[in-house]
């Protein structure tokens, strides 16, 4: 069974000369050229973001479990004014 090549052994067998890449850089001059780096880049972006998508969705439902848990005093006679000096 023949393993699937590493990203970098296809990008080493890529021929600039067969390969039409339009994919569309960032024209600043830190911008990279490079489609490998590109590309890598896009993906970890992806996958970061959709890590932090669901690390919010569990702090918001934490957060609303400890508000049901926890409900605010809301009984009658306990407003600020009662209890300020």
């Amino acid at each position: 069974m023949a393993c699937a090549p590493s990203t970098s052994s296809i990008h080493d067998l890529a021929d600039p000369k067969t390969c039409d890449d339009r994919t569309a850089y960032g024209t600043a001059r830190s911008a990279t050229r490079s489609f490998r780096t590109h590309h890598l880049r896009a993906i970890s972006l992806a996958i970061h973001t959709r890590n932090m998508d669901i690390l919010l969705a569990a702090v918001d439902r934490e957060n609303r479990r400890c508000a049901r848990a926890h409900p605010p005093n809301t009984s009658p006679g306990s407003s600020d004014a009662d209890t300020a000096p």
